[in-house]
């Protein structure tokens, strides 16, 4: 027979099973989590690989490669208003 599941965690059972449990009811949570886990690696993957390309351009290229992502940034939010 099986025993209701309370709120109080019995000694044993680990806090990964409560959080898996709750994930499984709550799917717009579980969503959010895997978006934000997403975007959380692809900002390690630049941050890691940022000393790389430092060393590989000068910084007066460093500065127009960041005023050409500042344009491309702002005509993307710019764009469905026109």
């Amino acid at each position: 027979m099986l025993e209701p599941e309370s709120a109080e965690p019995k000694p044993g059972r680990s806090a990964t099973s409560r959080i898996g449990r709750f994930l499984s009811r709550h799917e717009f949570i579980r969503h959010v989590l895997t978006l934000m886990t997403g975007t959380a690696f692809a900002q390690a993957i630049n941050f890691l690989i940022y000393p790389f390309v430092t060393r590989l351009y000068p910084s007066a290229d460093m500065g127009c490669s960041a005023c050409s992502r500042l344009v491309t940034f702002i005509s993307t939010i710019a764009a469905p208003a026109l």
